[in-house]
């Protein structure tokens, strides 16, 4: 699947960000290279996740970004090295909530995202945490558009994505404007089919690049509130077997706001 590349038009003349994930990104293979307790995640999981950070934030340079920071978004952000970084790039010491409230940023890149909870064919598909799922306004609802909304209170457009191709098509159904650059085919929550690592790289590359120059095209309007629920499913043993409960909470959120269709 080729990548889509959004349309030339004016400059980004501030900062952007770059939201990395790991479970999407180009080489990541298997479940074991998605968790610190495992030795595949440091062998192979951590360089591929920071090798696709880097590739979007060096296009989104070359683009026209005076500043690119990167933010960690798997576990509890602490994956990504700040050594060897390009000039103008650095790493974040917060959340992407954090940088969202300090100000001045023209844009978001994600990188590395995956499949919300219950997608069969996605790699690693999950939605916040395991066994957690999450409706917005009663629509399910997976990192990456909870990302994008949270992105679109405070005004600020999503420039593109990329990783597992199921995770671009899920936000392109609501925000198609938005250009993407598949990393990945998933089988099941397992197993996958890669695209060429360093293809998929060159592919994301070219798509942030390109991404700060059509921000102004990428707007979001105002509106008024959503509704968000979350809900999370836990088996506990009882009487030799298992049981499951569901506990979910609940909350009203200004409204996200989307890109213009």
């Amino acid at each position: 699947m080729k990548p889509r590349l959004p349309s030339r038009e004016a400059s980004l003349a501030v900062k952007a960000l770059v939201v990395a994930d790991l479970e999407g990104a180009a080489g990541v293979r298997s479940p074991r290279e998605c968790f610190p307790n495992f030795e595949e995640y440091q062998a192979f999981g951590l360089p591929n996740m920071g090798k696709d950070a880097r590739a979007a934030a060096e296009g989104l340079k070359a683009g026209g970004a005076d500043e690119v920071v990167l933010v960690d978004g798997h576990f509890l952000g602490q994956n990504l090295l700040s050594s060897g970084l390009p000039d103008g790039v650095r790493l974040s010491k917060g959340s992407l909530l954090d940088e969202l409230n300090a100000g001045g940023v023209g844009g978001v890149f994600l990188t590395g995202v995956h499949g919300k909870t219950g997608t069969p064919n996605s790699f690693a598909s999950v939605t916040f945490a395991p066994f957690v799922a999450a409706r917005l306004d009663g629509d399910i609802i997976g990192d990456t558009l909870f990302l994008a909304h949270l992105c679109g209170s405070f005004g600020v457009p999503v420039l593109g994505l990329s990783g597992d191709w199921v995770a671009c098509e899920e936000v392109q159904w609501t925000l198609p404007r938005v250009p993407t650059a598949p990393t990945k085919t998933g089988f099941d929550r397992a197993s996958v089919r890669h695209h060429a690592p360093e293809e998929s790289r060159k592919g994301l590359h070219e798509v942030a690049l390109k991404a700060p120059s059509a921000q102004k095209a990428m707007k979001f309007p105002a509106a008024g509130d959503q509704h968000l629920r979350t809900r999370l499913a836990v088996s506990r043993a009882r009487g030799g077997g298992y049981r499951r409960e569901h506990h979910a909470f609940s909350r009203v959120a200004p409204r996200i706001k989307g890109l213009d269709q």
